[in-house]
């Protein structure tokens, strides 16, 4: 059997057109994140997050709500880890909560992260 060069050629093209379209594209869904790129119900008693914020060391800082103990609506920040796990190294078990004032509803709008990582 001869060994043909063309063939061998037009094979490894073929493997590394393979290996290079296993990556992602932009815009898909990262599948190491949370659930196949999705999380959901991060927090009990919590809202919906209204803003996200990404930190320098990939952390994901999201502004939303809590119930608080006056039964009203108190303003809470959330962080996760940049696979989508909850930072429980963060506040208390990954959410720190703010009231402002009792019996009056706080929701946290949006977040930001200044330059020297503060929230």
């Amino acid at each position: 059997m001869m060994f043909n060069i063309k063939y061998f050629l037009v094979l490894l093209v073929c493997l590394t057109t393979s290996v290079i379209n296993i990556q992602a594209n932009a815009g898909d869904l990262d599948p190491t994140f949370g659930a196949n790129g999705k999380i959901f119900g991060t927090m009990s008693n919590t809202e919906a997050a209204q803003d996200a914020a990404l930190q320098a060391d990939g952390k994901i800082v999201l502004a939303s709500a809590t119930i608080g103990a006056d039964s009203s609506a108190d303003f809470a920040v959330i962080r996760l880890n940049a696979n989508g796990t909850t930072d429980t190294s963060f506040g208390t078990n990954g959410k720190a909560v703010v009231s402002f004032d009792n019996f009056a509803n706080e929701r946290a709008s949006a977040v930001v992260v200044q330059p020297d990582g503060k929230i």
